[in-house]
């Protein structure tokens, strides 16, 4: 027992210090802006009984051009499809619904997804990525203090993403399939809450082969094609979700980021590449 505190005294120190952060600060009252409608969207959808994302507006009968929505004018929430939807994605929605049906009220929401941060860091230095100072630190010093604090799909997108990285680098070492194969699935996963995981994921791929250089060719060839694509299948249906649902395989968050009648579908791609390099 002494040498798992030992081992894990940062963890240890946030478990106990984050759950009183939130409370002095009172992140319960945090619900403006994005994470204001990101709720609404969780309700919503609750409300919907799981059939439709469209927003349940109170006033949609007194105003069916939702001029007097609590975002007006901000592109926060437009009509896509006939159907009056926020810009964030469904997947988030759902996540955060299932605590909303366990029974975790809103006050205590942005709490629990700190948890999660919390656990990403955990497992990263449980596998000797970071060292227990780089958890302090990767809490305390970074983004992810703010990001932790709200109401956001950030604290599960980060955990998808660490888990993916850890299997990566897991096979990486041992050159045991299935750790690549987890690592895809991990990934796949988190691009249905951020698209940012696609270059993540692309980035993981185009560096594994720079790194085994001439050597890249048999080790493809050592894969199950099989189990590559189910591994990948998470992102294939998230294309075929949105491409169904919106008409872009790239979603919700992309049409109103970067969606554009009169500019070219590859060129609104390149663009979205753009804003993140």
């Amino acid at each position: 027992m002494t040498q798992k505190i030992k081992e894990q005294w940062a963890v240890l120190i946030l478990l106990f210090i984050v759950p009183i952060f939130h409370v002095w600060i009172g992140t319960e009252n945090s619900y403006i802006a994005d994470s204001a409608l990101k709720a609404m969207q969780t309700d919503s959808l609750i409300q919907n009984g799981f059939r439709t994302e469209e927003l349940r507006y109170p006033a949609q009968e007194l105003d069916p051009h939702h001029e007097a929505f609590f975002l007006p004018g901000s592109g926060f929430a437009k009509e896509i499809r006939g159907k009056f939807i926020g810009q964030y994605p469904i997947s988030f929605s759902f996540f955060s619904s299932l605590f909303r049906l366990g029974g975790i009220t809103w006050k205590w929401m942005p709490m629990l997804l700190s948890f999660f941060t919390i656990l990403s860091l955990y497992l990263l230095s449980k596998r000797g990525l970071i060292s227990q100072k780089t958890v302090l630190l990767g809490y305390g010093a970074t983004i992810l203090f703010a990001l932790s604090l709200d109401f956001s799909e950030y604290s599960i997108y980060f955990l998808f993403n660490s888990l993916g990285f850890s299997w990566w680098l897991l096979y990486r070492e041992s050159k045991k399939s299935r750790y690549l194969y987890f690592a895809l699935i991990a990934c796949s996963i988190s691009i249905w809450l951020r698209l940012e995981s696609l270059l993540f994921l692309g980035s993981l791929v185009l560096s594994e082969i720079l790194i085994l250089g001439r050597n890249a060719r048999n080790s493809i060839k050592e894969l199950n094609p099989f189990a590559v694509l189910f591994a990948l299948s998470p992102m294939f249906l998230f294309f075929l979700w949105n491409f169904r649902n919106y008409g872009n395989i790239l979603g919700v968050r992309f049409i109103f980021n970067y969606g554009n009648d009169n500019v070219a579908f590859l060129d609104r791609i390149l663009r979205f590449f753009r804003s993140r390099s």
